[in-house]
C-alpha cells in the first residue's frame, strides 16, 4: 500500500486511520439496521454517503471529499455503540430489579 504523506504525518498514523476507518462501516451496517428495527427513518443518512459516492466516482475520484458521509457513518455507528451498551446494561442483575418505567396506560386505575 502506497500512501502520500507529503505533510510530514508519519506512515504509522496513516495506517491507524485506514484500518481504524474501514473498522466502521460494519459497525454503520449493524446501527442502520438497528435503527430501521426501532423504526427510525434512516433514508437521510443513507443519502449522504450515496452522494458522495456518486459525486466522486463521476467527476474526481479522490477520497478527500468524503465528509459528508463520514457524518453519517459516525452517527450510525453510535446508534450501533448505544445498542451494545443497552444489551450489557439490560444483562446485568441491578438493572433488572429497578422498577420499569410505567406508561401512561398503566397509570390509570379504572
Amino acid at each position: 500500500m502506497h500512501l502520500k504523506t507529503e505533510r510530514g504525518t508519519p506512515l504509522w498514523v496513516f495506517r491507524v486511520g485506514f484500518v481504524a476507518y474501514w473498522a466502521l462501516p460494519p459497525f454503520a451496517g449493524a446501527g442502520a439496521a438497528i435503527a430501521r428495527r426501532r423504526k427510525i427513518t434512516v433514508y437521510p443518512l443513507l443519502m449522504l454517503p450515496l452522494m458522495v459516492v456518486l459525486t466522486v466516482t463521476f467527476t474526481i475520484g479522490s477520497v478527500r471529499y468524503r465528509a459528508p458521509a463520514e457524518i453519517a457513518l459516525v452517527v450510525l455507528v453510535a446508534v450501533g455503540i448505544n445498542a451494545v451498551f443497552d444489551a450489557i446494561l439490560e444483562g446485568r442483575p441491578e438493572r433488572r430489579t429497578r422498577p420499569r418505567p410505567r406508561s401512561g396506560a398503566e397509570m390509570v386505575d379504572v
